[in-house]
């Protein structure tokens, strides 16, 4: 119950760890206890903490090979769409928890109809886009000033665009493989209702590009939208089917 929900995945995992005595990110550990204390208060301190893990995390991770559909942001140019973003807060606030709902939405209904406890391969760093768009909406409605606003919110455009390149660079990775045999049936059946679907596709590149102040055509998902076609037109050899090559009979 509580890995469903994504604030609780730091938690879960760290509870874990600790009881078996094999947590070992240490670095990540220090740095936490670095969050403010403010951030640690309040009714929904456990979703600001969770996504100020999620904005750590993302900052120490390494360097990747940036793929051509998620270009970098110059910290210059976050700031001033920030402005813009916030000149219209409750519009930008709504756009980002859209994006949210149909992330969380696509992801649980893929896991419950599979049934999976994960995502098929390249697509791991899909769930970490709820957490980013979640707090980028806690951000612009919170009572901060607008110069921490806009500080926070760069910081969180940063880590999501490092997070989407990410996304993209596996799954392009992803598309260079054999997709034939890799899925069930009803793996591919949920995955083109939930997050192989039009509506879902459509509606993360419309929060995507909102968030960065993109026009569609420069930042296009394109490989996310590759692996989807290739998921949903793989000819399949499962399980789920019958066998039906001929068999020696004993007479």
């Amino acid at each position: 119950m509580l890995d469903a929900d994504l604030k609780w995945h730091f938690w879960h995992d760290w509870y874990l760890a600790m009881w078996n005595g094999t947590f070992d990110d240490w670095d990540l550990a220090f740095e936490i206890i670095k969050v403010a204390d403010d951030v640690w208060k309040g009714e929904d301190a456990a979703q600001k903490v969770a996504d100020e893990i999620v904005r750590i995390k993302a900052e120490r991770r390494p360097t990747i090979d940036r793929p051509e559909s998620v270009p970098g942001i110059e910290r210059k140019k976050l700031i001033q769409h920030v402005k813009r973003l916030l000149e219209t807060p409750d519009i930008s606030a709504l756009t980002a928890e859209g994006a949210a709902a149909n992330l969380e939405r696509a992801v649980l209904e893929f896991k419950n109809t599979v049934p999976a406890n994960c995502l098929p391969d390249g697509l791991e760093h899909l769930e970490a886009l709820h957490a980013l768009f979640q707090s980028i909406s806690t951000t612009i409605k919170s009572e901060a000033s607008d110069s921490e606003k806009q500080q926070q919110l760069a910081d969180q455009m940063a880590a999501l665009n490092t997070k989407l390149a990410e996304l993209e660079a596996k799954l392009k990775i992803a598309k260079e493989k054999l997709l034939n045999g890799r899925f069930k049936i009803a793996a591919i059946d949920s995955f083109g209702k939930t997050i192989g679907s039009t509506w879902f596709l459509g509606a993360l590149a419309l929060g995507t590009n909102h968030s960065f102040g993109l026009s569609p055509n420069e930042m296009t998902l394109e490989n996310l939208r590759g692996f989807s076609d290739d998921m949903l037109t793989a000819e399949l050899l499962s399980l789920d089917q019958p066998d039906l090559r001929p068999h020696a009979v004993d007479i």
